[in-house]
């Protein structure tokens, strides 16, 4: 979905050129001929065009409402998750704590605080890259896309991601998972398990 005001026509003719093209030369041979060669029988009644033209007004309808209802779940989850990780963080800091850990001295306090709120964080950029990850149908129709990942460093590997928020040793257990945010969480859950 296309979300900026303004489509500029480089842009346009980057993705559409291989369909406005040919379209382009067979309007002007049909033209040719039916003009200069005065080939009248070429031409068609504007009645069947129009018919085409609101069905297809009303299929571009539906898809654009569709896209802007998917733009708008994923908006709200968005912000699902901001409120969600402001509860974590606020519950880790408050209801971790000597009184629920047992007697633990104020460094490894510290430590579980860090860890469980680093951990997090570590969900949500393992989360974001893997939301971001294309199949592969859209990288072999479209090379665009792939100079896109490129460019803006999407192709990381999610662990070098994270290895600054997980412990090394975590991070070489992630490095064997295919889904890394849903072993983050079950990690999660092991360590409040424990405390």
């Amino acid at each position: 979905m296309y979300i900026k005001r303004n489509i500029s026509f480089d842009l346009l003719m980057r993705y559409s050129w291989p369909v406005i093209i040919p379209a382009l030369l067979w309007a002007v041979i049909i033209f040719l001929i039916y003009y200069y060669l005065e080939w009248h029988f070429v031409s068609l009644n504007f009645e069947p065009i129009s018919v085409v033209g609101i069905a297809v007004s009303f299929l571009i309808g539906f898809k654009n409402n569709q896209s802007y209802d998917r733009f708008w779940e994923g908006r709200k989850i968005w912000g699902a998750i901001v409120n969600y990780s402001r509860t974590w963080a606020n519950q880790v800091l408050h209801l971790v704590n000597n009184n629920a850990a047992g007697t633990i001295s104020e460094e490894e306090l510290h430590y579980h605080h860090r860890t469980l709120i680093y951990r997090h964080v570590t969900w949500l950029h393992a989360l974001r890259l893997q939301l971001r990850q294309p199949v592969s149908f859209s990288l072999k129709e479209n090379k665009y896309v792939q100079s896109l990942l490129d460019k803006h460093h999407e192709n990381e590997a999610i662990c070098e991601t994270i290895s600054a928020y997980v412990s090394k040793e975590e991070v070489d257990e992630l490095r064997e998972r295919r889904n890394v945010a849903t072993h983050l969480v079950k990690n999660q859950a092991k360590q409040l398990q424990t405390l």
